[in-house]
């Protein structure tokens, strides 16, 4: 699969349905712990979407696939599902603005080290673009 759809995809599939148990079970994402795990699924699940097509706001609603689908065998995903969506969908919407963020002070530093006569992001750059702002490494990779 050249386009990446195909695994877009699976990691989209696989990352709702952790979600949906692991905040079924009272994980959340945080930056902390088992926690930021969580976050980093979501956001990773997130980017897929987008890369797929999918608004801001798309990744909560898939959660009723996965409650529709698995609460025969977990009625506990059933009674959850409105508070897993909302958990959701506030990570979605942080991510969102942290990517649009993370973008425009990407887009500053690239013009920065033009001036400098530099071509390259040095790792610096890209940790603080990582530690500071959230900005995530390997979309700083797939940028530069």
């Amino acid at each position: 699969d050249k386009t990446g759809y195909d695994m877009a995809y699976r990691v989209v599939a696989d990352h709702i349905r952790t979600l949906t148990f692991a905040i079924t079970d009272g994980a959340a994402p945080d930056n902390q712990g088992r926690n930021y795990v969580i976050r980093r699924i979501c956001r990773r699940g997130v980017r897929f979407g987008q890369k797929l097509g999918g608004d801001v706001g798309f990744f909560k609603d898939l959660v009723n696939i996965v409650v529709k689908q698995m609460s025969g065998f977990f009625p506990e995903i059933k009674k959850r599902q409105e508070i897993v969506q909302g958990i959701i969908e506030d990570e979605e919407l942080l991510f969102s603005r942290t990517l649009k963020q993370g973008k425009k002070r990407f887009e500053k530093q690239v013009e920065e080290l033009k001036k400098q006569g530099k071509t390259e992001i040095d790792g610096k750059t890209a940790c603080t673009l990582y530690s500071t702002f959230g900005f995530p490494l390997d979309l700083t990779k797939l940028m530069a």
